[in-house]
């Protein structure tokens, strides 16, 4: 896990001649926390009434001759003593290793650099090697290295991505070993500030590889670059969500994966490109999908309700109709108006508005239909298809509602399980639909995935 701390001085941009020392310390668990001995702000501190202070927007820092940034800086906790110090802790943002800024509108970037967890596993093309001396050659030299190809920045929207590798070499008198990582950079037209970044560009990324990957894929380095970017080294951000595991948890092979980089049919960049311009119109449906994989501890019933909620609002946002045509519909609403007491229209109006909508049995029926072969094991056949259709919907109305009368319980947690994986799987192929795999494709990429060979005897345990 990637840990921060970090010693040094820390001043306001108005207090650079009085510097406070204090620690700088990131984990996952506690996000950033700068813990002072001493005060930034020149308020008193009264022995009734102690306050925690106002937050700050920009606190500069140097550690080991580094310039530091923070943003956002809010106190949390002040220690008061007679005589001592007042020692106040501050929860923080973001951070920036590197540079100094004057105010936090200068704090953009149009180049910044990636690492995700398993990208590595995702694009495996990577080839180390190792070169002994020759034989009966006088000179006595190992080498260890990597090939590959050399990166071409490939079009995105708005810009530029390259994906490639680099490789940190730790070497001794007796020994040497290479570490390859794979990265990212991505290149715009234009500066955006860093949240800009992660919710146009870097959360989107990390969804599309979580797609692929079958797992939840995080962000676990985050670096930006100046426009002076040969004469600087780039700028560190370190802050909670753009900074995950510093390790892979684990490998993850081809046929773990729902697909990996030698399976596009088309370049990276046109991939990313579509996703981006769905990513930005399906932003929130995708989010309440791609939470569960974020959230492993989240209930089984939540789950459930979040990937119905997603393939329903992508339904109807992706395919928008009705059950009848609005002509039709209206002289089915003025009948119906019509044959009821004056006094109770404006009521039944109202409670009819929506009555033309497609229900959730009918849009589910139309993504199955959509998913085609994937699908074949849970709806084999009509009466199984109309089964499996009544159960999601009956979990759901159960889940969202609770009304007195139904059963306690209408799925046990089995079932209930089968189910949220079942619908997990039609949602990725739909997905994939929106990626350009062709049906066939998409069959065959999951026919291959492991992780799926359970689906044909399972659903006995659903049906």
């Amino acid at each position: 896990m990637f840990t921060l701390e970090l010693r040094g001085w820390w001043w306001t941009p108005d207090k650079s001649e009085s510097p406070v020392p204090g620690t700088l310390i990131f984990t996952e668990a506690r996000a950033l926390n700068l813990s002072l001995m001493g005060s930034l702000s020149d308020e008193g501190y009264p022995m009734e009434g102690i306050g925690l202070g106002q937050p700050l927007p920009l606190v500069l820092g140097i550690v080991s001759g580094q310039e530091v940034t923070l943003v956002e800086a809010v106190p949390h906790r002040r220690h008061f003593s007679v005589p001592g110090f007042n020692n106040v802790e501050y929860r923080v943002g973001i951070a920036y290793l590197g540079q100094h800024y004057d105010s936090v509108a200068d704090i953009s970037f149009s180049k910044i650099g990636l690492r995700f967890t398993h990208l590595e596993d995702w694009m495996a093309e990577v080839k180390t090697y190792t070169r002994l001396p020759e034989p009966g050659s006088s000179l006595r030299r190992h080498e260890v290295g990597f090939e590959q190809e050399k990166p071409t920045p490939q079009p995105i929207k708005d810009g530029t991505v390259t994906l490639g590798y680099d490789a940190k070499v730790k070497e001794d008198a007796l020994s040497a070993a290479i570490q390859v990582s794979a990265c990212m950079r991505i290149e715009l037209g234009k500066k955006l500030d860093v949240n800009e970044w992660y919710r146009g560009y870097i959360q989107p990324i990390e969804n599309l590889l979580s797609l692929a990957a079958g797992t939840s894929v995080l962000t676990r380095e985050l670096v930006a670059y100046s426009p002076e970017e040969r004469a600087r080294p780039p700028i560190q951000v370190v802050g909670a969500g753009f900074v995950a595991e510093r390790e892979r948890s684990s490998l993850l092979t081809r046929d773990t994966m729902l697909f990996t980089a030698k399976d596009l049919e088309c370049s990276f960049g046109e991939m990313l490109t579509r996703w981006l311009v769905f990513e930005d119109e399906y932003r929130d449906v995708l989010n309440l999908y791609f939470s569960i994989a974020r959230s492993p501890r989240m209930y089984l019933e939540h789950q459930f309700l979040s990937v119905v909620q997603a393939l329903e609002g992508y339904h109807r946002r992706r395919f928008p109709g009705t059950e009848l045509p609005a002509d039709k519909h209206a002289q089915r609403l003025e009948a119906i108006l019509g044959a009821v007491p004056e006094k109770y229209r404006d009521w039944l109006e109202k409670e009819l508005r929506f009555s033309n909508e497609l229900n959730l049995a009918s849009r589910l029926k139309a993504m199955i239909g959509i998913a085609g072969d994937v699908f074949t094991p849970w709806t084999p056949n009509s009466r199984k298809k109309a089964s499996f259709v009544r159960k999601v919907v009956d979990a759901r109305n159960y889940l969202t509602h609770y009304a007195s009368g139904q059963p306690p319980r209408p799925l046990d947690t089995g079932k209930l399980f089968d189910l949220t994986e079942a619908l997990s799987i039609l949602m990725q192929t739909l997905l994939l639909a929106e990626l350009g795999f062709t049906p066939e494709r998409r069959a065959d990429l999951f026919r291959r995935n492991q992780r799926y060979g359970w689906t044909t005897t399972r659903t006995k345990s659903t049906h």
